[in-house]
């Protein structure tokens, strides 16, 4: 796995403690196009298995529920910008 396999532009890096990243980005995987979220280490040069692949048509949903849970937790001030998780 490398950044060349992702699809539909560059993944986005999430930094994390220490020397990894979580990666968020399309890949193809057996003819489909997927969400794809993993955490990479080695600075980002190295995939793991703590990940998930989730469906493309099931991208629409998830970003309508997290965008849901985001408005409501607007009034606890719980922000989550780009700092390390």
């Amino acid at each position: 796995m490398s950044a060349i396999d992702f699809v539909g532009g560059p993944p986005l890096d999430i930094p994390r403690r220490g020397n990894s990243v979580i990666r968020v980005g399309l890949r193809r995987y057996a003819g489909m196009t997927r969400l794809d979220l993993r955490v990479w280490v080695e600075g980002g040069q190295k995939p793991t298995k703590q990940g998930v692949s989730i469906p493309l048509a099931a991208v629409p949903v998830i970003v309508e529920r997290l965008t849901a849970m985001l408005a409501s937790s607007a009034a606890d001030n719980e922000s989550c910008d780009e700092t390390k998780v």
